[in-house]
Protein backbone atom coordinates (compact mmCIF):
# COMPACT_ATOMS: atom_id res chain seq x y z
CA UNK A 1 0.00 0.00 0.00
CA UNK A 2 1.15 3.50 -0.79
CA UNK A 3 0.86 6.70 1.53
CA UNK A 4 1.73 9.94 0.35
CA UNK A 5 2.75 12.89 1.68
CA UNK A 6 0.82 16.29 1.43
CA UNK A 7 3.28 18.39 3.86
CA UNK A 8 6.30 18.29 2.25
CA UNK A 9 4.65 20.04 -1.35
CA UNK A 10 2.31 21.76 0.75
CA UNK A 11 4.92 23.71 2.25
CA UNK A 12 6.24 24.21 -0.66
CA UNK A 13 3.51 25.77 -2.34
CA UNK A 14 2.65 27.32 0.84
CA UNK A 15 5.80 29.43 0.33
CA UNK A 16 5.56 30.31 -2.84
CA UNK A 17 2.54 32.51 -1.65
CA UNK A 18 5.37 34.05 -0.02
CA UNK A 19 7.43 34.80 -2.76
CA UNK A 20 5.01 36.99 -4.41
CA UNK A 21 6.53 40.16 -5.90
CA UNK A 22 9.32 40.64 -8.14
CA UNK A 23 11.46 42.60 -10.78
CA UNK A 24 12.55 41.57 -14.11
CA UNK A 25 13.27 37.98 -15.59
CA UNK A 26 15.09 35.33 -13.13
CA UNK A 27 15.88 38.39 -10.65
CA UNK A 28 15.36 38.18 -6.87
CA UNK A 29 11.92 39.00 -5.99
CA UNK A 30 10.82 41.93 -4.30
CA UNK A 31 7.04 41.72 -2.70
CA UNK A 32 4.35 44.49 -3.49
CA UNK A 33 1.15 44.72 -1.72
CA UNK A 34 -1.54 47.18 -1.47
CA UNK A 35 -1.23 46.80 1.90
CA UNK A 36 2.76 47.71 1.90
CA UNK A 37 3.91 50.49 3.85
CA UNK A 38 7.26 51.06 1.90
CA UNK A 39 8.65 52.18 -1.62
CA UNK A 40 5.64 52.69 -4.33
CA UNK A 41 5.96 49.21 -6.53
CA UNK A 42 4.05 51.16 -9.27
CA UNK A 43 1.37 50.81 -11.43
CA UNK A 44 -1.81 49.55 -9.26
CA UNK A 45 0.85 46.84 -7.15
CA UNK A 46 1.07 49.36 -4.22
CA UNK A 47 4.46 49.15 -2.12
CA UNK A 48 6.86 46.66 -0.77
CA UNK A 49 5.50 44.52 1.72
CA UNK A 50 7.40 43.16 4.72
CA UNK A 51 5.77 41.36 7.61
CA UNK A 52 4.02 37.78 7.28
CA UNK A 53 1.72 36.07 5.48
CA UNK A 54 -1.08 33.21 5.59
CA UNK A 55 -2.52 31.06 2.79
CA UNK A 56 -4.90 28.03 2.70
CA UNK A 57 -5.98 25.70 0.17
CA UNK A 58 -9.56 26.72 -0.97
CA UNK A 59 -13.27 24.55 0.16
CA UNK A 60 -13.55 21.95 -2.39
CA UNK A 61 -10.08 21.79 -3.33
CA UNK A 62 -7.73 19.80 -1.23
CA UNK A 63 -3.89 19.51 -1.50
CA UNK A 64 -3.40 16.06 -2.87
CA UNK A 65 -0.21 13.59 -3.04
CA UNK A 66 -0.48 10.77 -5.27
CA UNK A 67 2.18 7.63 -5.18
CA UNK A 68 1.51 4.91 -7.93
CA UNK A 69 -2.17 3.90 -7.32
CA UNK A 70 -2.74 5.31 -3.98
CA UNK A 71 -3.54 9.19 -2.91
CA UNK A 72 -3.92 11.16 0.21
CA UNK A 73 -6.14 14.62 -0.08
CA UNK A 74 -5.62 17.28 3.02
CA UNK A 75 -7.28 20.39 3.84
CA UNK A 76 -4.09 22.99 4.32
CA UNK A 77 -3.15 25.50 5.52
CA UNK A 78 0.52 27.27 6.01
CA UNK A 79 1.82 30.55 8.08
CA UNK A 80 5.06 32.62 6.88
CA UNK A 81 7.10 35.20 9.02
CA UNK A 82 9.96 37.78 7.99
CA UNK A 83 8.75 38.24 4.60
CA UNK A 84 10.78 40.92 3.31
CA UNK A 85 10.93 42.87 -0.08
CA UNK A 86 13.97 40.69 -1.04
CA UNK A 87 12.07 37.85 -1.91
CA UNK A 88 12.88 36.02 1.00
CA UNK A 89 11.14 34.68 3.99
CA UNK A 90 10.63 31.42 6.75
CA UNK A 91 7.79 29.22 7.07
CA UNK A 92 6.95 28.26 10.51
CA UNK A 93 3.88 26.37 10.43
CA UNK A 94 1.79 24.16 8.02
CA UNK A 95 -0.93 22.61 9.27
CA UNK A 96 -3.18 19.73 7.71
CA UNK A 97 -6.78 18.58 8.44
CA UNK A 98 -9.53 16.72 7.00
CA UNK A 99 -7.41 14.27 5.36
CA UNK A 100 -9.17 11.13 3.27
CA UNK A 101 -6.78 8.48 1.56
CA UNK A 102 -8.44 6.78 -1.89
CA UNK A 103 -9.83 4.28 0.28
CA UNK A 104 -11.92 6.85 2.68
CA UNK A 105 -10.21 6.63 4.97
CA UNK A 106 -9.37 9.01 7.64
CA UNK A 107 -5.90 9.99 7.90
CA UNK A 108 -3.81 12.63 9.97
CA UNK A 109 -0.84 14.67 8.90
CA UNK A 110 1.80 17.21 9.91
CA UNK A 111 5.23 19.10 8.76
CA UNK A 112 8.32 19.60 11.03
CA UNK A 113 8.05 23.50 10.01
CA UNK A 114 7.83 25.63 13.77
CA UNK A 115 8.85 28.18 15.03
CA UNK A 116 12.14 26.81 16.22
CA UNK A 117 12.61 24.64 12.54
CA UNK A 118 11.53 27.55 9.90
CA UNK A 119 11.91 26.46 6.30
CA UNK A 120 13.89 29.20 3.64
CA UNK A 121 11.41 29.88 0.73
CA UNK A 122 13.08 32.69 -1.61
CA UNK A 123 11.54 34.03 -4.72
CA UNK A 124 12.59 34.72 -8.30
CA UNK A 125 10.35 37.08 -10.86
CA UNK A 126 8.85 35.73 -14.09
CA UNK A 127 6.78 37.84 -15.54
CA UNK A 128 5.22 40.00 -13.80
CA UNK A 129 3.40 40.54 -11.93
CA UNK A 130 4.57 36.23 -11.71
CA UNK A 131 7.49 33.94 -10.77
CA UNK A 132 8.13 31.01 -8.58
CA UNK A 133 9.15 30.28 -5.26
CA UNK A 134 11.80 27.75 -3.90
CA UNK A 135 11.85 26.19 -0.10
CA UNK A 136 14.48 24.51 1.45
CA UNK A 137 14.21 21.39 3.29
CA UNK A 138 10.64 20.41 3.57
CA UNK A 139 9.90 17.66 5.52
CA UNK A 140 6.26 16.08 6.64
CA UNK A 141 4.79 13.12 7.60
CA UNK A 142 1.36 11.04 7.15
CA UNK A 143 -0.36 8.57 8.97
CA UNK A 144 -3.42 6.16 7.59
CA UNK A 145 -4.44 3.05 8.85
CA UNK A 146 -3.66 -0.41 6.65
CA UNK A 147 -6.19 -1.08 3.89
CA UNK A 148 -5.33 -4.53 4.55
CA UNK A 149 -5.82 -4.11 8.49
CA UNK A 150 -7.30 -0.96 9.22
CA UNK A 151 -6.25 -1.62 13.21
CA UNK A 152 -2.78 -0.83 12.26
CA UNK A 153 -1.61 2.70 11.11
CA UNK A 154 1.35 3.47 8.75
CA UNK A 155 3.43 6.40 9.12
CA UNK A 156 5.21 7.43 5.57
CA UNK A 157 7.62 10.09 5.64
CA UNK A 158 8.23 12.38 2.72
CA UNK A 159 10.61 15.39 2.32
CA UNK A 160 12.62 17.52 -0.44
CA UNK A 161 16.16 19.58 -0.60
CA UNK A 162 14.33 21.76 -2.32
CA UNK A 163 10.99 22.40 -4.67
CA UNK A 164 9.38 24.98 -6.59
CA UNK A 165 6.12 26.11 -6.97
CA UNK A 166 4.56 29.17 -9.08
CA UNK A 167 3.21 32.29 -8.34
CA UNK A 168 0.69 34.02 -9.51
CA UNK A 169 0.40 37.36 -8.22
CA UNK A 170 -3.09 39.05 -7.35
CA UNK A 171 -5.78 39.98 -4.94
CA UNK A 172 -5.56 37.37 -3.72
CA UNK A 173 -2.37 35.84 -5.19
CA UNK A 174 -2.16 32.23 -5.45
CA UNK A 175 0.80 29.31 -5.32
CA UNK A 176 0.67 25.97 -7.22
CA UNK A 177 2.49 23.49 -7.11
CA UNK A 178 2.02 20.59 -9.83
CA UNK A 179 3.52 17.05 -9.45
CA UNK A 180 6.22 18.26 -7.09
CA UNK A 181 8.46 15.46 -6.52
CA UNK A 182 9.25 14.03 -2.99
CA UNK A 183 10.95 10.99 -1.52
CA UNK A 184 10.57 8.46 1.37
CA UNK A 185 12.30 9.22 4.41
CA UNK A 186 13.98 6.65 7.18
CA UNK A 187 11.28 5.84 9.52
CA UNK A 188 8.47 5.13 7.52
CA UNK A 189 6.32 2.20 7.30
CA UNK A 190 7.88 -0.58 4.91
CA UNK A 191 4.75 -0.29 2.68
CA UNK A 192 5.65 3.60 1.90
CA UNK A 193 6.34 3.85 -1.52
CA UNK A 194 9.85 5.12 -2.35
CA UNK A 195 8.88 8.36 -4.19
CA UNK A 196 5.60 10.82 -4.17
CA UNK A 197 4.16 13.71 -6.14
CA UNK A 198 2.54 16.79 -4.83
CA UNK A 199 -0.23 18.76 -6.06
CA UNK A 200 -1.96 21.83 -4.37
CA UNK A 201 -3.11 25.55 -4.53
CA UNK A 202 -2.82 27.93 -1.53
CA UNK A 203 -4.74 31.27 -2.29
CA UNK A 204 -3.27 33.74 0.26
CA UNK A 205 -5.60 35.44 2.75
CA UNK A 206 -3.29 37.82 4.30
CA UNK A 207 -2.16 40.06 2.68
CA UNK A 208 -5.18 40.53 0.18
CA UNK A 209 -3.08 41.14 -2.12
CA UNK A 210 0.26 40.19 -3.37
CA UNK A 211 2.38 41.31 -6.68
CA UNK A 212 5.74 40.41 -8.65
CA UNK A 213 6.53 43.82 -10.04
Amino acid sequence: MHYLKVFSLSAIAALALIAVAGVGSASAATICSIEGTGTSCGGSHGFHYSGTVHAATEAGKPAELTSGFDNVKCDSTVHMVEVNTEGTAWVDALTFSNCVDSFGHACTAKSNASSGNRWHAAAVTGTAPNGTLTVDNVNGQFTCPNPLKTSELVTCIYAAESATATVTGGAPAKVTATKVALARQAGSGPSCSATATWSGTYRVSAPSSLYLT
